[in-house]
């Protein structure tokens, strides 16, 4: 669902800006990837495709399989959304931002029996499943202060929260719009949020 909207995102092109767009905590890589293997059928010379994680060993795996499907990504290690902005030139470009960060809380990991053999910190996250979106709200908050942008951001979360995430936007992007899309089974699941500026 989230390749889906940003494939919809990416088409909308604006040629005075440059396209970012930016997965942060990649895992496999498989959102990035599977986007640019999709846009290979068009032209995406103005496009840059990067992804971040903190853990060095999803770094090598997502590597692997962007070599596998012979795509463009920078791969970068660290903190959500920091690495990116410090090595992309952001100034005057259009960014978007997409994510399924680890958003169970410790309970449902312990409950559900089929991810045991997961690794905890891939999938549990403090603040009621949402410590990891919180974090990432902020940089976004400072991202935009600092710099004129057009941000997009695409979320994916338990549908329990949308109540909570929609509190931490509207406390950390007032400026934003957003809206919950829902899920084929009808649940809320992707989080866009559409900043243009922040006061």
């Amino acid at each position: 669902m989230i390749v889906s909207l940003a494939l919809e995102k990416l088409k909308i092109q604006d040629s005075r800006l440059k396209t970012i767009l930016t997965d942060v905590g990649t895992g496999s890589g498989c959102i990035p990837i599977s986007v640019t293997s999709t846009l290979k059928h068009f032209n995406t010379q103005a496009l840059t495709v990067c992804a971040t994680d903190i853990s060095k060993s999803a770094l090598k795996v997502a590597k692997q399989n962007a070599q596998k499907y012979n795509v463009n990504i920078t791969f970068l290690h660290g903190n959500l959304l920091e690495p990116a902005i410090k090595r992309l030139k952001i100034k005057d470009s259009r960014l978007i931002i997409t994510a399924n960060l680890p958003y169970l809380t410790l309970e449902q990991f312990q409950n559900e029996h089929s991810i045991q053999h997961e690794p905890k910190r891939a999938l549990v996250a403090d603040n009621n499943g949402l410590g990891l979106y919180e974090q990432l709200l902020k940089q976004i908050r400072l991202l935009v202060t600092n710099y004129q942008l057009l941000v997009t951001c695409l979320f994916e979360i338990d549908p329990r929260q949308s109540p909570q995430i929609s509190g931490l936007i509207k406390k950390y992007l007032p400026d934003s719009t957003f809206e919950i899309k829902k899920d084929l089974a009808g649940h809320d699941r992707v989080v866009c949020i559409t900043i243009h500026s922040v006061s």
